[in-house]
């Protein structure tokens, strides 16, 4: 029997209580009444709350919490596709993160310093939505927001020296050619 059949079962037997008091009072009525729908609150109390529609996604993939995923080792062993989605070589990834590792703050468990540039070199390389750079990195996509919020001010200190924006007559002989 499930929780609606019970409670709809201990509904009817109140209603049917009430009728039978109210045309013929039986003396200790009332008690045997109390003690039962004492017993039918118990058998409520003793049942587990319904789980909410967030916890049963959730225990479909288990009960850890985000943990992160290290995306930086996968994708190191294609160094070709590397290149394509963020622009650097492992090399010059791995020189580029050693020079801003110094400014870089402890980031959470979820994700290290080295993935936390790779997601955000990807997201301005190619724009990922910031859902499939929460699936790719198994984070929240709150906490990848975040995360590239941190990194692009990172990056624009330590490198902001290092861009040189073409001049006026630079950028138009480039845009008609």
């Amino acid at each position: 029997m499930n929780l609606r059949q019970f409670l709809v079962l201990g509904v009817g037997f109140l209603a049917v209580l009430q009728v039978l008091q109210q045309r013929a009072p039986i003396p200790g009525l009332s008690i045997v009444f109390m003690q039962i729908f004492a017993q039918f609150l118990q058998v409520l109390g003793t049942r587990q709350p319904l789980p909410t529609i967030y916890r049963r996604i959730v225990d479909l993939f288990g009960n850890d919490p985000y943990l992160g995923r290290d995306v930086y080792a996968d994708w190191r062993r294609h160094p070709v596709e590397m290149m394509r989605c963020i622009g650097f070589t492992p090399a010059e990834f791995d020189k580029l993160l050693h020079d801003i590792q110094g400014n870089m703050p402890a980031h959470n468990r979820n994700i290290d310093n080295r993935n936390c540039l790779l997601l955000t070199l990807w997201w301005l390389r190619l724009y990922p939505t910031l859902h499939q750079i929460a699936l790719i990195f198994d984070l929240h996509h709150s906490t990848a927001a975040r995360h590239i919020e941190h990194m692009i001010e990172i990056l624009h200190n330590k490198l902001r020296r290092e861009i040189r924006w073409p001049t006026n007559q630079e950028w138009q002989r480039l845009r008609y050619t």
